[in-house]
């Protein structure tokens, strides 16, 4: 796949967060170090890792939902400071963010602009958008299935008038029989609108499938990022390759293979250098004197890697 545009529509740089634990939080989680990445106007850049490698975290900063220690966010270049109605977040699971009080019209209308006067016909057509009908608009959400339910929070987000979606595991709490469902019809709305995704996601073959560009995140920080057909097939860091190794989805399987081992570090006090060090097969000496930084594969390339041994893989 490639990028849909080479207009610039988000920037996120150096941004930093740590999360005080402990006796007067005298330690710190070193959630997202340092880490900065460009996404651009219609395409779905993936952010993946495994659990508690901080895409959860970068994807709330993203969308003002937390805010970063250091670093900065920028919309079509400007900075964003708190929620943007523009970068909207999609939950994995619609139940924690529906409030179940309110009937499916209010849920919608509310995130609707304040000078839009039609409510109601707004409502009608963005939920005939994500596959509802105007029947539903007097439920609540207990009164529907799950796959109505992110039907729903989708179509809230739509109604924002919203650019750029951060998908955080959107179809993991569903039945397997609607994934499909709620999938295409992301990837429909993105083709009819240039909408923008930010998929966060531990499924590689919902990775491979849907999006364009992939970020590859462990231990808070970016190891590898590149287009995503170029990453699953010629991988440059070893985390990549053991990931793509280890996965049960169907996808491209490089040629090389790293059989996983270890577990992730302690996020409150990683290895020194590289953080993949205590894991990789391929770690060195200079490996925990010197940490590694994102290097372009060849001049020209959109492939990055941060490992001072990608030219063996």
């Amino acid at each position: 796949m490639s990028r849909v545009s080479s207009t610039k529509i988000l920037e996120v740089l150096n941004v930093y967060k740590y999360f005080p634990i402990g006796f007067l939080g005298k330690k710190q989680v070193k959630a997202v170090d340092n880490v900065s990445i460009e996404v651009y106007e219609g395409e779905t850049l993936a952010l993946v890792g495994e659990s508690g490698s901080g895409k959860t975290t970068l994807g709330r900063i993203i969308a003002g939902l937390i805010k970063p220690d250091r670093g900065v966010v920028r919309y079509r270049g400007r900075p964003v400071s708190g929620i943007s109605r523009k970068i909207q977040m999609i939950f994995q699971n619609p139940d924690s963010s529906l409030d179940p009080r309110m009937q499916v019209f209010d849920i919608v209308a509310e995130a609707l602009p304040q000078d839009v006067e039609n409510r109601f016909e707004e409502v009608a057509k963005t939920l005939e958008l994500v596959g509802l009908n105007p029947g539903h608009m007097a439920k609540y959400p207990h009164e529907l299935s799950g796959g109505e339910k992110q039907r729903v929070a989708i179509a809230r987000a739509i109604a924002s008038r919203a650019e750029i979606f951060i998908l955080d595991e959107p179809v993991s709490a569903l039945d397997a029989s609607i994934r499909a469902q709620i999938l295409n019809l992301l990837i429909d709305l993105q083709r009819r609108y240039g909408y923008t995704y930010i998929l966060i996601d531990h499924d590689l073959g919902r990775v491979w499938h849907m999006s364009d560009r992939v970020a590859i995140m462990y231990a808070g920080k970016i190891v590898e990022i590149g287009e995503t057909e170029r990453v699953f097939k010629q991988p440059k860091h070893p985390y990549t390759l053991m990931l793509l190794t280890s996965s049960t989805s169907e996808i491209p399987r490089p040629e090389k293979s790293i059989q996983p081992f270890g577990e992730p570090p302690s996020l409150i006090d990683p290895p020194s250098g590289c953080r993949f060090r205590t894991r990789c097969p391929l770690a060195s000496d200079i490996c925990s004197r010197q940490e590694p930084v994102l290097e372009a594969i060849e001049k020209g390339s959109s492939h990055y890697s941060a490992c001072h041994f990608w030219k063996e893989l």
